[in-house]
């Protein structure tokens, strides 16, 4: 089986979203002669799009050229598709492979979208937040969507239609959902939801245009930066504010795991996170929400479906996780680099093992701690940068896997009830600990 695959676009071009990003801003492309300076926006938009389709260098100025221009290349690659190809994702950084016309076409409206809902963040933080362009989110790139049905079908009751574009695709539901007649004084109208098996019914269309939205997996907004996609503006102006790259920026710490934000609300976000108040009566784990504990139940005491990856077969209990595997995995890269030498990994646990045994040095400061061991001995004055921690001695672990296999065979330690697994809760001393009890509202 022949494989269809053009060449990466490697240019970078001090792009502040990113070398190969969809967009760039004004400044930069000034500089170019090469940039298309007739008709330029009389709205004095900052924002100029460029593809990112294998070794093209087309710019424009508005969102609907830039999606034509992406469907002319579509059309064009059809002329090399045979029965027999696999067509890889001519994308910069994607590489997904696809097995006919039809997935490629939907895989390459799920880049589009992102590039709407992009445009969307990038236009909400310019205008609403004071917000440095130049200064990123801080998270890692998001994985390239993959659908897991072609084409996309409409399952509002009695309609049945197909589509390979996902953009196509919600412009389509969003008809059905503008269909319903908007609420007035005195009217008593309510908005039943049409989607196959779901009966929820709402008294504000708002509310009941967010419902569908959970069938459809629609979202208003993301990041320019990573692509992190939002259901709500004001959760990608959170996201903007949660990572700390400064210390010196961060003005509240969570008493519980010591992790640092910019942001009050964001920490008492966080916060409640920690609290573990809903318990399996099955088990007696205990989950920090409602959602949680039901989606525990099915996957672990019940039927729950099960997400395949394409490629290795391997299971997961969310399309998340899923999705976030098949990224590295349909694609065949490795995408963690060491930031001392060129290697590459897979996993973060592998570049950890790797920079410890070639570089002779603890990759982060994260490290855990028996406790049993540190009763035991003498462990207060540890040298963290001592080949004693690669070595695993005085009860020091650079992975919480190895410290639960320790704790295991050693120790002959179970799984600490309310709990599925071992967890491990980083203490002041920056050593993480195990949780021997669950964090709940009626015993902090």
């Amino acid at each position: 089986m022949t494989t269809i695959n053009l060449f990466d676009n490697t240019s970078n071009d001090g792009n502040p979203f990113g070398p190969h990003s969809w967009y760039t801003l004004k400044q930069i492309y000034e500089l170019l002669d090469d940039f298309p300076k007739q008709n330029p926006p009389s709205t004095g938009n900052l924002f100029y799009f460029k593809c990112q389709w294998h070794s093209c260098a087309y710019q424009c100025y508005t969102e609907n050229e830039i999606l034509h221009h992406v469907e002319e290349h579509c059309k064009a690659i059809e002329n090399h598709i045979s029965s027999l190809s696999l067509i890889v994702c001519q994308i910069y950084g994607c590489r997904v492979q696809l097995k006919s016309v039809y997935e490629f076409k939907l895989h390459i409206s799920y880049h589009l979208y992102l590039l709407k809902l992009q445009y969307v963040g990038y236009k909400y933080l310019s205008e609403k937040v004071k917000w440095d362009f130049f200064d990123e989110c801080g998270f890692i790139k998001q994985p390239s969507e993959v659908s897991d049905e072609c084409p996309l079908i409409c399952r509002w009751r009695g309609c049945k239609e197909t589509f390979y574009s996902v953009i196509e695709f919600y412009t389509h539901v969003d008809k059905h959902i503008n269909s319903y007649p908007r609420k007035r004084k005195n009217n008593n109208i309510t908005y039943q939801c049409q989607w196959n098996d779901c009966i929820e019914v709402y008294d504000e269309k708002f509310n009941f245009g967010k419902h569908v939205n959970t069938h459809t997996l629609s979202k208003k907004c993301a990041c320019p930066y990573c692509g992190e996609r939002f259901l709500e503006s004001t959760r990608l102006r959170d996201h903007m504010n949660r990572k700390v790259k400064n210390e010196n920026d961060a003005k509240y710490t969570c008493d519980y795991c010591c992790k640092k934000f910019k942001d009050k609300q964001i920490l008492e976000s966080h916060s409640k996170r920690h609290y573990k108040d809903y318990e399996c009566l099955i088990c007696h784990a205990k989950m920090s929400c409602p959602s949680t504990l039901a989606r525990h139940v099915s996957n672990v005491h019940g039927d729950g479906e099960e997400y395949k990856c394409r490629r290795c077969n391997k299971k997961y209990y969310t399309k998340t996780s899923l999705k976030g595997h098949e990224e590295l995995c349909l694609s065949g890269e490795k995408e963690i680099k060491c930031p001392e030498c060129p290697a590459k990994f897979e996993y973060l646990p592998s570049l950890k093992r790797h920079f410890t045994s070639a570089h002779q040095k603890p990759f982060t400061t994260d490290l855990y701690m028996c406790h049993i061991c540190e009763v035991e001995k003498d462990t207060k004055n540890i040298d963290t940068s001592s080949k004693d921690v690669k070595k695993n001695k005085n009860g020091v672990f650079l992975f919480s896997n190895a410290l639960s296999t320790h704790l295991k065979d050693v120790h002959k330690l179970n799984v600490p009830k309310g709990f599925v697994r071992f967890n491990y809760r980083k203490c002041p001393d920056t050593f993480f600990r195990l949780e021997l009890t669950p964090h709940c509202r009626g015993n902090n």
